[in-house]
């Protein structure tokens, strides 16, 4: 089964968060429960061998992800390789990315708010191929629904970044 692990209040973390298989990372809500990260690098990361997909189940929900460092090059999550992977009612600001997924099978991006991230970046980057992972493969990143979000990014950001793979579903968002 799937665990748990709650979240409350506002932290500062000065590297990233690892995920775990099996594992929903729950706050209070994306104003109420806010991690804010200090660090260049990714927020929350989940990382599994390219050029193939691991059945990882991490999920993300009602939490807010900042980044406090202007330099910052790395995404407020990033997964690469995993499988059934989510993010829902969250908030993501302050990264160059708000979401990575490079490899990624069976993904879901739903009622978030992307906004603010940094000049050249992306609110959401679907990744597919070497560009993000060197020595990846292009292919592997497919159904991927992102559904019913905010994104707010100004002229130097993208909204969503779709370099290709297979069978992305893009709508309801609000840009």
């Amino acid at each position: 089964g799937i665990g748990h692990v709650y979240v409350q209040g506002d932290l500062t973390c000065t590297g990233p968060i690892t995920a775990a298989k099996n594992i929903t990372l729950i706050g209070d809500g994306k104003r109420s429960t806010v991690l804010t990260f200090t660090h260049t690098g990714d927020g929350i990361k989940s990382t599994w061998p390219i050029n193939s997909s691991t059945a990882v189940h991490f999920y993300v929900k009602d939490l807010g992800l900042t980044c406090s460092n202007g330099s910052n090059t790395g995404a407020g999550f990033a997964d690469v390789g995993g499988s059934y992977i989510g993010m829902e009612g969250c908030a993501v600001n302050g990264f160059k990315y708000g979401v990575i997924f490079d490899q990624t099978e069976i993904a879901y991006l739903e009622k978030n708010n992307f906004e603010s991230q940094l000049a050249g970046g992306a609110g959401v980057w679907l990744v597919d191929g070497p560009q993000h992972t060197v020595g990846a493969n292009p292919g592997f990143t497919n159904r991927i629904s992102i559904k019913d979000n905010q994104i707010n990014q100004d002229a130097t950001v993208y909204g969503i970044a779709d370099d290709g793979g297979y069978i992305h579903e893009i709508e309801g968002n609000n840009f």
